[in-house]
């Protein structure tokens, strides 16, 4: 939550995510150390921090950024070692998924993207299911067969055909059947409300929950999601909001 004077709203506005909430008269920014370094940024020496967040940023330099930071650089990881059948540059890509819970993978292509993230997954545990794939509409097969063959044990589910079809598949996701859903950018933002952007007004369909929102996923992983650069595009919108309840959110992108 961040206290300032309504005047000072255009500087508050630059934060990506940043909101109003007319009830308590406060805004509020995304939970994040990029969040705080543009606050400092932003106001400077007039920024005020409290205990709290105080608190939580020294907790997140020391439990997330730091090993983070150490990991881009790392060559293997111990803690994933008994990973035996990926290459040691991907068991660090995986613990760095794993222990980041919010980040960007950006490996060159033919890499093993999507054996990263799945591993990570996996690294984590039941903690990171139920879990939805976004990716390309050509990439879902693929995506269940990766999965098919790097974690077996668990479910997973292809979001096809028509609005019926698409439907029961989520609902495989909403009732525990599958561990896993892959859906298609096109498709998602059919399943899901949209975020707002800047000062773009949702229509009341656009701010209606779906079957996806009714889900509580606990991992997103968007594959090339550099096809969600623009915010104003409603896929990107429907990322966002099918993201931002998520504990995990990996980014794949080579491009």
């Amino acid at each position: 939550v961040v206290g300032c004077e309504f005047r000072e709203k255009e500087m508050v506005k630059q934060i990506p995510g940043s909101r109003w909430d007319s009830e308590p008269g406060t805004w509020s920014v995304p939970l994040s150390w990029a969040a705080c370094c543009q606050l400092r940024g932003i106001f400077g020496v007039r920024l005020e921090v409290g205990p709290a967040l105080n608190a939580w940023s020294r907790e997140d330099r020391s439990a997330r950024r730091d090993p983070c930071l150490a990991l881009r650089e790392a060559e293997d990881s111990e803690d994933l070692s008994f990973m035996t059948a990926l290459r040691p540059f991907q068991r660090a890509g995986a613990r760095f998924l794993s222990v980041a819970r919010h980040a960007l993978l950006a490996d060159e292509m033919g890499l093993g993207k999507t054996v990263q993230a799945i591993a990570a997954l996996e690294a984590i545990g039941d903690d990171a299911y139920p879990a939805l794939v976004v990716c390309p509409n050509s990439m879902k097969r693929t995506w269940a067969d990766e999965f098919n063959r790097w974690a077996p044990g668990r479910d997973v589910v292809v979001v096809t055909g028509g609005v019926v079809a698409r439907k029961k598949s989520i609902a495989l996701l909403g009732t525990g059947e599958a561990d896993v859903a892959v859906i298609n950018y096109e498709g998602l933002r059919a399943h899901t409300r949209l975020e707002g952007y800047g000062s773009m007004t949702l229509s009341p369909e656009e701010k209606t929950a779906k079957d996806l929102n009714e889900v509580p996923i606990k991992t997103v992983i968007a594959d090339e999601s550099h096809r969600a650069k623009d915010p104003r595009a409603k896929q990107t919108r429907a990322l966002w909001a099918i993201g931002r309840d998520a504990t995990y959110r990996f980014a794949l992108t080579g491009t």
